[in-house]
């Protein structure tokens, strides 16, 4: 919790790392929806902050990629007040609900 919002740059890669030499079959465990969480809580609130990271995501295996860069995202991007009117996708709470489901 220390590194909360900090964007700390060797949490992340090691995170990272853990991702990408993870068996795909190991990622669709309960559990390491946690290393998509200790990820995007690094971020939180930083926005365009995030974005180096998302890419570095794209290594990652799906189905687990969307949901880590999609949770990153909303983290990176909380506490900005937007609604559908300022241009948030109005199905991102319906994304959120099936990115959980993965």
């Amino acid at each position: 919790m220390i590194f909360v919002g900090t964007c700390h740059g060797e949490t992340t890669e090691n995170i990272l790392q853990l991702m990408m030499e993870r068996d795909p079959a190991d990622l669709v465990k309960t559990s390491a929806r946690y290393l998509a969480l200790a990820l995007a809580l690094l971020y939180l609130g930083k926005q365009e902050a995030a974005d180096t990271t998302v890419e570095a995501l794209k290594v990652v295996p799906e189905p687990f990629r969307t949901f880590a860069s999609t949770l990153l995202e909303i983290c990176a991007y909380a506490g900005e007040g937007l609604d559908s009117r300022d241009g948030m996708n109005p199905c991102v709470p319906l994304k959120i609900r099936q990115l959980c489901q993965v």
